[in-house]
């Protein structure tokens, strides 16, 4: 059976159970809520609409935004956008003061739970003050076979992200993910939008503009991201994944993430990443005599007295514009800082293994004011988080055609604060290859510990040369190997090497 609404005013709420419908066709209407739930065998195509909520709402929350099209237990569903839109700029941003309830209003976008076979495709994402397209798993087996694309989005999102596919059940995966052809710009949560010191996030803003979380069988093809607030791309505790031709400028935390315990087995092809950084989380900025510090390294529970004196911290080297906000140093919460180690353009980071990246290309800001750099554009490929521990599980990456990453170097981890306890349990393996004949800074293996091995071409260390604690080996092909190769040994003397 064909349905069919056209030209439906703007106070209308649409809600239908499809079970009576084949195909509904939605065209020239402006809807304020359109539902569906346990639906299967249908398409549903909005044509030159606008899906927008209604003034006035009120209790929408973070953790219970308003949602503008919803359904649950979906399968063999397709929802098409034709020159329609998901816009909800008269709540945006999200600290937007609502005229009736006095209050802001978050409100997501298209919203699935435990869809089977389903695809969202062609839409325009409009300022969105919670997130986009939020596709999610909450019972296990009930997401699979998930395809969005065509996407375009302007402030797809604030609080949340502008597309994330995926669930928090890491022992049943959502299976089959498909990301293809998603644009995004702009959105999230601006530090300066609130007054914060101008540039800096003292917070988690955590509002990337694509991510896959606890997915297995993931394609993520052509996804462009400008000017996300957190990070461009994400891919967090997801198995088998490649990605092709990601494209990520001005991020505020890292372009293309590969994130946390469970991501395992990705290959990403010719990624590129420019002028990310723009963003930095400085929770653990903090003023002291005159200067703004921020502490590298984590420094466990014990208290530093003196931060200027302690290779933990450093003076801030990034561009600070005022330091209201920024707390005043204090040896009784030392221990509770996370360190800020700045972000990779392209991340695999926190316990990921088997991640092969090809041909990354990564060009940083490198602007600066005064001695200081504007953007934390720190690394090319960073294998350490910006601000999570180093932790005992492995993480092996290769790194192919490493010629490409341009502008600072290769981040390993400042390993001399690892729990030596724990050091035999963390093997950290990584390969690049390809680099040019000419010295070059790629690879920044600060403070590395004792019980690493690097070989390939070193500037002043000769090859299979343990390294004790080097502050900084600067890494070029001087023995035509061209390859660089670290790896760290076990309490046994045993290796994991990549070869």
């Amino acid at each position: 059976m064909l349905g069919a609404v056209s030209g439906a005013d703007n106070t209308t709420i649409l809600a239908f159970a499809f079970a009576n419908y084949s195909e509904l066709i939605v065209k020239d209407t402006d809807c304020l809520l359109f539902e569906c739930e346990a639906a299967s065998n249908t398409k549903v195509t909005f044509i030159n609409s606008d899906i927008s909520p209604i003034t006035g709402l009120t209790g929408g929350t973070t953790g219970n935004p308003h949602r503008l099209i919803l359904g649950d237990a979906l399968e063999n569903i397709q929802i098409i956008g034709v020159n329609s839109n998901i816009n909800s700029s008269i709540y945006y941003p999200a600290d937007t003061v609502n005229p009736v309830t006095g209050v802001f209003e978050r409100v997501s976008g298209i919203n699935l739970t435990n869809p089977k076979h389903c695809t969202v495709d062609g839409f325009k994402l409009l300022e969105m003050s919670h997130g986009g397209i939020n596709l999610t798993q909450s019972t296990p087996g009930g997401m699979h076979n998930i395809h969005v694309k065509n996407i375009t989005g302007d402030k797809p999102n604030y609080a949340f992200k502008g597309v994330f596919v995926g669930g928090e059940d890491e022992a049943n995966k959502s299976q089959i993910i498909k990301l293809t052809n998603i644009d995004l710009e702009n959105g999230g949560r601006v530090p300066t939008e609130l007054g914060e010191s101008a540039g800096f996030d003292f917070g988690n803003s955590s509002t990337d503009h694509m991510q896959v979380k606890n997915c297995n069988d993931v394609h993520l093809l052509n996804l462009t991201s400008n000017f996300a607030c957190g990070n461009g791309v994400r891919i967090e505790k997801c198995t088998n994944v490649q990605d092709a031709g990601v494209v990520v400028h001005e991020a505020g935390q890292t372009g293309l993430q590969y994130y946390n315990t469970g991501t395992k087995n990705g290959q990403s092809s010719q990624a590129i990443v420019t002028r990310w950084g723009r963003i930095p989380n400085l929770t653990s900025a903090r003023t002291f005599g005159g200067l703004v510090y921020i502490m590298r390294e984590y420094v466990a529970s014990n208290t530093v007295a003196d931060p200027s004196l302690d290779a933990r911290f450093e003076v801030c080297p990034y561009t600070i514009t005022t330091t209201a906000g920024i707390p005043a140093y204090d040896t009784t919460t030392t221990g509770d800082l996370n360190p800020f180690r700045g972000y990779g353009g392209v991340a695999p980071v926190y316990r990921c293994q088997q991640i092969a990246i090809d041909s990354p290309l990564t060009v940083p800001a490198t602007e600066k004011t005064g001695p200081t750099f504007d953007y934390a554009s720190d690394f090319g490929v960073s294998l350490i988080h910006n601000s999570n521990g180093f932790t005992a599980s492995p993480t092996i990456v290769i790194v192919t055609n490493g010629s490409r990453i341009l502008g600072n170097m290769l981040n390993i981890n400042a390993a001399r604060y690892l729990d030596p306890v724990n050091l035999t349990d963390s093997l950290v393996s990584i390969r690049v290859t390809g680099l040019p004949d000419e010295p070059n800074d790629i690879y920044d293996a600060n403070d590395l510990g004792t019980g690493y091995h690097v070989t390939g071409g070193l500037s002043g260390v000769d090859r299979n040369t343990r390294m004790a604690r080097p502050d900084i080996a600067t890494v070029f092909d001087s023995n035509g190997d061209n390859f660089i190769e670290l790896w760290q040994e076990d309490g046994t003397k045993n290796c994991t090497v990549l070869k």
